[in-house]
């Protein structure tokens, strides 16, 4: 027997079945560089991913009449779990995912008894779910993101009488076992572009950015710079970084933010360094408009790249390495993509749609780098 052309025939063949098999799963066509998420049969994408590849996201859920989005998270390799909802709310967005499994967002409700939203933290591992609450005297909070260790959550917290909305920290009290809320110094107490913008906080919780107002022409006008606070002692110390007021998406361990600012009304990507470079990110060919989304601490930045309100196309997802920017490698049938999230061992999710179609699902996914 020709042993070679049996070996090759064989290895044919067993490849053949493994593609075979893969395709009959929900996962990828190409198992070793791209993982699909279809956890819908209409909606699903990936907004957080954590050194150990689990991911947070949302997905959509057919109801009787209509369609509900619902978070979810789903370990490496396992299968995704529902958000439980928290008590006396009726909604729950998740926004930041920790290397320990915490996650943070907001819960809302129709009624204010005696607050619309509030912040939660959830521990993957064991289930719980917890009300953060805002800072004292305040009636509504969102937490937007969190440490690396789980142990600092950032955000805001909103209150009345007068009108206040000030980015806030929730640190762990280890001696206690539970959350201590505090304000971040700010100059005026009413920040409104902060439920545009984000609090972030650097992976090794060090470093918290935002965008607060630095002056009030009128109640609607409203001046906002960009600051980093860092701590010194006991004490959280505020400085500007730029006067402009980004929308901040991510910031890693070396203070450097990545966000979008407008340009005449149009969104573009841009990096802001801790001394204050602003530097904005290229949209790719025949676009015009670009948010940055994420940066892990190799500096690697990834976002998506959009065309004209009335183009053919849809946003594309890039990633910025050495200067370059470039479309992000998933497959030549993806015709819309967003980068949402990058981990530091360069792991990249978001969500595609392989269809132009109007019934196409948008499906979420993480693309793994060569060799990993």
């Amino acid at each position: 027997m020709n042993t070679t052309w049996f070996t090759r025939t064989f290895g044919c063949a067993f490849a053949f079945l493994c593609w075979a098999l893969v395709l009959q799963t929900e996962c990828t066509a190409q198992p070793d560089r791209l993982e699909i998420l279809r956890h819908s049969n209409t909606l699903c994408y990936v907004t957080g991913i954590n050194t150990s590849r689990d991911v947070i996201g949302i997905r959509e859920i057919a109801e009787q009449a209509y369609f509900r989005q619902a978070p979810f998270f789903q370990a490496a390799g396992k299968k995704p779990v529902d958000f439980p909802k928290l008590a006396g709310y009726t909604n729950l967005e998740a926004e930041s995912l920790s290397d320990t499994g915490l996650v943070v967002g907001y819960a809302s409700r129709a009624e204010a008894k005696p607050g619309k939203t509030t912040a939660f933290v959830w521990d993957s591992n064991t289930g719980k779910i917890l009300d953060l609450g805002p800072l004292p005297t305040d009636v509504n909070a969102h937490a937007q993101d969190i440490s690396s260790d789980g142990k600092r959550i950032t955000g805001y917290s909103l209150g009345a009488n007068p009108a206040r909305l000030r980015p806030c920290l929730w640190e762990y009290a280890e001696p206690e076992g539970k959350w201590v809320a505090q304000e971040l110094p700010v100059i005026d107490a009413l920040n409104p572009f902060l439920q545009a913008g984000r609090v972030v906080i650097s992976p090794n919780g060090k470093l918290i950015a935002g965008s607060i107002a630095v002056r009030h022409y009128s109640e609607s006008i409203v001046d906002s710079s960009l600051m980093i606070w860092q701590q010194n002692g006991n004490v959280w110390e505020r400085r500007l970084v730029h006067d402009d007021q980004p929308k901040l998406k991510d910031i890693n361990d070396k203070g450097v933010m990545v966000g979008s600012i407008l340009q005449d009304g149009i969104a573009r990507a841009c990096i802001v360094t801790p001394d204050g470079k602003l530097e904005k990110i290229d949209v790719l060919e025949g676009d015009v408009s670009n948010v940055g989304t994420g940066i892990n601490n190799a500096g690697v930045v990834v976002g998506f790249s959009d065309d004209p309100l009335d183009g053919d196309g849809g946003s594309v997802a890039f990633i910025v390495k050495g200067g370059k920017v470039l479309p992000l490698d998933l497959d030549e049938s993806v015709v819309n993509s967003s980068a949402l999230c990058i981990n530091d061992d360069g792991f990249i999710a978001g969500y595609l749609i392989r269809d132009a179609g109007d019934e196409a699902p948008l499906m979420g996914f993480i693309t793994r780098p060569n060799g990993k």
